[in-house]
């Protein structure tokens, strides 16, 4: 494990233009404090309030879960506390 991310190692000999590893799924050991804590406690500032019992993205989906952490970015281009990077969200709550 590297950070929040699994990685599948390629083994010796890359070349300039082959990647040293491939993504493969994202670890969400790191964030479960925050989604606990979203589906937890209702704020009203939220920028999106949970919705339990909603479906959440699987690990290995990356584009979905990297789609959620850039719509949660603020505009300073920091992250709120307590979002949950895996809830699947509809179309209403992404605005």
């Amino acid at each position: 494990m590297h950070g929040a991310y699994a990685c599948a190692w390629h083994g010796a000999g890359h070349g300039a233009n082959q990647p040293a590893f491939t993504y493969t799924q994202v670890d969400a050991r790191p964030f479960g404090d925050n989604a606990s804590h979203w589906y937890g406690i209702f704020d009203k500032a939220n920028v999106i309030n949970a919705r339990p019992g909603r479906p959440k993205y699987p690990a290995t989906d990356l584009v979905n879960i990297a789609d959620n952490i850039v719509l949660f970015q603020k505009d300073n281009g920091g992250w709120p506390k307590n979002y949950d990077i895996f809830a699947v969200l509809d179309t209403r709550s992404k605005g």
